[in-house]
């Protein structure tokens, strides 16, 4: 439930709204520029870049040439118990900072420095790393390197982040197949001067990346006028990080970010996004119900209509 303050003890809502205090009143999620650190886990390992399972049990993770697979005791909680369920060797190129899975967990999409390149994998059994074999589909990204992979939800466009401020688009003629890509427009980002990670928000109309300038070591945010046009895309605000941030993870409800770090901080940092509070009304407070054009004012626990 979202309330939205007018001015004072003045207060906006539905009338179904009215009848439910104390409510909890929300905030700000999908909003990089709140950010808050809650906590860390992987102190002093270097991760290359991080991919989060939508339902917060399982998290991936690049680290070196190593692809790892975590399960959660606490979905979405990286200070909870995590325990490394399965390893896999990436053996194609040098630097691994691309990391996507789709398909409902039955594909693996690499992106690595050396060869510029994105390799499909392919698990037989869905977010399960130990059932995972090379799919023999590459394509080169015909950019430095690709540091960021994400797809739409039908898996038939794929975006890529690169260093030097570069995103494109890819179209897929048949959903996840690598092999079926074809590149499309290169946009230059404002705002980030050497870009690193990729999320974009599952409706499409917004993205967040790195970008690990010494001197702009932060999230930034862009919002897009239409769903997956790049064309339309405009920046939005930043959150600084002061260490080096490789990639970043939205929850699916956008209130918390997880962000793999490089640095000296190297580890995996999580951040709350928005807020939330519990609001109580006091008396003499006046409501105005949006569906019914009708203000109310509270005396004694019970609302009167004005």
């Amino acid at each position: 439930m979202t309330i939205e303050y007018l001015a004072g003890n003045r207060i906006r809502g539905t009338s179904t709204e009215r009848g439910n205090y104390p409510t909890t009143v929300t905030s700000g999620f999908w909003d990089v520029s709140t950010g808050v650190e809650v906590g860390s886990a992987f102190s002093g390992t270097a991760i290359n870049t991080l991919f989060m399972k939508p339902d917060g049990t399982q998290l991936y993770t690049l680290e070196g040439n190593d692809l790892k697979e975590y399960s959660l005791s606490v979905a979405f909680d990286i200070t909870s118990t995590l325990t490394n369920t399965s390893t896999m060797t990436i053996g194609f190129g040098s630097d691994k900072l691309g990391l996507e899975i789709g398909d409902g967990g039955t594909k693996i999409y690499i992106g690595t420095n050396g060869t510029d390149s994105i390799y499909q994998y392919n698990m037989a059994t869905a977010w399960d790393l130990s059932t995972v074999s090379y799919s023999n589909n590459v394509v080169s990204c015909s950019c430095l390197f690709p540091t960021g992979i994400n797809f739409n939800t039908t898996g038939t466009k794929m975006i890529v982040s690169a260093p030097a401020s570069e995103i494109a688009t890819w179209s897929l003629s048949t959903a996840w197949d690598l092999s079926t890509a074809t590149k499309g427009t290169t946009y230059t980002l404002t705002d980030t001067t050497d870009t690193r990670g990729l999320f974009i928000k599952p409706d499409g109309m917004k993205f967040w990346c790195c970008d690990v300038n010494a001197s702009n070591l932060e999230i930034n945010e862009y919002a897009l006028a239409t769903a997956w046009d790049l064309s339309t895309l405009s920046y939005v605000d930043s959150l600084i990080i002061g260490d080096f941030p490789n990639n970043v993870s939205i929850k699916s409800d956008g209130t918390s970010m997880f962000v793999a770090m490089g640095g000296t901080g190297s580890g995996i940092d999580q951040y709350d996004i928005g807020f939330t509070s519990v609001l109580t009304v006091q008396d003499g407070s006046i409501f105005y119900e949006t569906d019914t054009n009708k203000s109310y004012v509270l005396y004694s626990g019970s609302w009167s209509e004005l």
